[in-house]
């Protein structure tokens, strides 16, 4: 990712770090391909909640990153 695309905003220039995780995250995770499963705590209770749990009764989508 050597090209300076925007971000979320004007002049946003990631780091060598951000580059490669980038990078790694780009070849790794592909249009349709199956999440692995995992539990979390949902914050409005407290309670676990595994990923397979949530696929079984619907769609399910994964947001990565901020929605600014």
């Amino acid at each position: 990712m050597t090209q300076n695309l925007p971000y979320n905003y004007e002049g946003y220039l990631p780091g060598e770090e951000e580059e490669e995780d980038f990078s790694r995250f780009q070849q790794t995770l592909k249009v349709g391909t199956e999440a692995p499963d995992f539990e979390a705590t949902r914050l409005e209770d407290g309670k676990k909640v595994k990923l397979s749990d949530l696929t079984a009764r619907s769609n399910v989508v994964l947001e990565f990153g901020s929605l600014t």
